[in-house]
């Protein structure tokens, strides 16, 4: 008897050793092996491995699986239903959807705090910008960056324009209709590009659309720019989604002029060279962010963070393809971040 009631005793004492934990919910709006995804949790997790009191749950929204209104719809109560049994005490949620489709709801919670991070476009949208109970750190497109790198390169064939400098370098940003691409396609639409000249963007939703625009670029532009294509529908008959990697092999293939990525990923699915908002840099501020707010510190006392570190990838083939050299401190950038193909 005096044994069960020791073993009691202790239970109990570890029920509410663990009761009194503060508790993260880690909200993700796409799926683990995103490529973004995967360097925002290296990131998180440069932080919340010497989290030693903290309980740490994760929930991932899988929404670059679909994009059709009833199953962002599920995906968004499923994930509500994840803050709710959990009951968190901060919510760290990452990229727009999260936020567009849960996080919003919870401005000025009594009891949630919510760090932000991955968001394209304004945070107002969200209600953010006056939110007590909010902060984070804000993704900025890193076209400032990417402009640099353009104007950068060196061209290796016989003098032509406009790698002569006779005109400008003409650029042509084609994307798909994926919500945060959309919301952020003002900031790219709007952006001083010069010396580049900036011809026009354009949206499409499924693969033989993306292809003529494709086509197209090479009367309208010497260098085409993206971010997203991995909700290109294979036809207005299929809507099932066209692999990335089958996106930009055709795309590099077939397009005739480099193809130049806004995100480190975007490389590896195919592009030329690519320079882009580094996703550890945002899993890794907003963990420091919730740590902060664990400690005791009021998200409002907690200023918003821009992000400050952007990513280079590249392929030397590819760049080579296009008798193009980048100066050699990209090249030496990229192989020490092993983005370098």
């Amino acid at each position: 008897m005096l044994s069960i009631v020791v073993i009691l005793i202790l239970l109990a004492g570890a029920l509410s050793y663990h009761a009194g934990k503060p508790r993260v919910l880690i909200l993700q709006s796409y799926e683990p092996d995103y490529a973004w995804t995967a360097g925002v949790i290296e990131g998180l997790e440069r932080v919340t491995r010497s989290w030693s009191d903290v309980h740490i749950n994760s929930h991932f929204m899988y929404t670059k699986k679909f994009s059709d209104e009833d199953s962002l719809r599920r995906a968004g109560v499923q994930a509500q239903g994840a803050v709710e049994r959990w009951k968190p005490d901060v919510v760290i949620a990452i990229d727009n959807l999260a936020h567009a489709l849960v996080m919003q709801d919870y401005t000025d919670h009594p009891e949630i705090k919510i760090v932000y991070a991955g968001i394209n476009g304004p945070v107002s949208s969200f209600g953010y910008d006056s939110g007590k109970n909010v902060t984070g750190i804000r993704e900025n497109r890193a076209m400032g960056p990417v402009r640099d790198a353009i104007t950068a390169l060196q061209y290796q064939g016989a003098p032509r324009a406009p790698w002569d400098g006779s005109r400008p370098i003409r650029i042509r940003y084609i994307m798909d209709r994926s919500a945060s691409v959309l919301l952020d396609r003002p900031s790219v639409d709007g952006f001083a590009w010069a010396p580049l000249e900036y011809t026009a963007s354009v949206a499409v939703d499924n693969f033989p659309n993306w292809q003529d625009e494709v086509a197209q670029t090479k009367d309208m532009a010497d260098l085409i720019i993206v971010t997203n294509y991995r909700q290109l529908k294979r036809s207005d008959e299929d809507p099932s989604f066209v692999p990335a990697s089958e996106v930009m092999a055709w795309t590099e293939a077939n397009a005739g002029v480099p193809v130049i990525g806004m995100n480190v990923f975007n490389t590896e699915d195919g592009a030329t060279f690519s320079v882009g908002a580094s996703p550890i840099e945002q899993g890794q501020i907003a963990a420091e962010i919730a740590a902060a707010i664990i400690s005791g510190q009021p998200p409002a006392d907690i200023p918003p963070r821009d992000n400050l570190q952007f990513l280079v990838s590249m392929s030397k083939e590819r760049l080579a393809r296009h008798n193009l050299v980048l100066p050699q401190v990209y090249e030496a950038f990229s192989r020490a971040t092993d983005t370098f193909r």
